[in-house]
């Protein structure tokens, strides 16, 4: 059975304390960029997760405890450090190696970071000054662009003025000569409709005398009809003869 204190690189009887960093140390090693460039790795990386897992959790730990000394005729467990390894990797150091590791690593990254920081600082001043300069530079050539611009505004506010003042002027003769239309217009049309007027009012009398005849030549029929029915009953005894 393979022995999870052998994998992180710690003694039988280590602490929760000694596994997290045995564990924290690993995690610092092998890195994301580690793992792409070696991919093999990553099997190595888990099987120490897992053995932290197994040490770090009590009732775990116990039963791996007992399958490992029912699968060993020594006591292994009970020694201070593992004896035979048959290959030393990194991970089984001294738990201080990894950890000046770790520093040495965190320093590098936080000077590159400065380093960064410091260099994206330059570039911005530097943006600076040149945007400074060019708006410098840009002055003389929009000012002369602004007075252009003014005297394009004045040309054609003054065409817009002319154009106007055509337009009014257009505009009142129209409405005159309109007003003059509209009135011979509204002349002849109260003409025309007293004429039609009149016209309505001849064809409505002659609609109401028809409508009268025929509804007197039907009310004289249905009284013949009804007088007719009254002798069939009164001589054969029903309505129609």
């Amino acid at each position: 059975m393979k022995s999870a204190y052998l994998t992180l690189g710690l003694p039988g009887d280590a602490n929760p304390e000694e596994i997290r960093q045995a564990l924290t140390v690993a995690q610092a090693r092998f890195t994301k960029e580690h793992l792409v460039d070696h991919p093999e790795d990553m099997e190595r990386l888990q099987s120490i997760r897992d053995a932290a897992k197994i040490l770090l959790n009590p009732e775990m730990r116990a039963a791996h405890d007992r399958k490992l000394q029912a699968s060993s005729t020594t006591p292994s467990l009970s020694m201070r450090y593992v004896a035979e390894v048959p290959e030393t990797p990194w991970y089984q150091r001294p738990i201080m190696i990894g950890a000046l590791l770790v520093a040495v690593l965190f320093s590098a990254g936080f000077y590159l970071q400065n380093k960064n920081q410091e260099r994206k600082r330059e570039l911005a001043m530097m943006e600076l000054e040149r945007r400074k300069l060019e708006e410098q530079e840009a002055q003389p050539k929009l000012a002369e662009v602004a007075k252009r611009e003014a005297m394009v505004a004045k040309m054609n506010a003054d065409a817009k003025a002319s154009e106007e003042k055509l337009r009014r002027e257009s505009l009142v003769s129209s409405r005159n000569a309109e007003y003059q239309n509209s009135l011979a217009m509204s002349q002849q049309n109260q003409r025309a409709y007293l004429e039609r007027s009149e016209a309505q009012r001849k064809e409505s009398a002659e609609r109401n005398a028809k409508y009268q005849a025929q509804q007197d030549a039907q009310r004289n029929l249905a009284i013949d009809q009804q007088r007719i029915r009254n002798l069939c009953m009164q001589n054969y005894g029903r309505p129609h003869c």
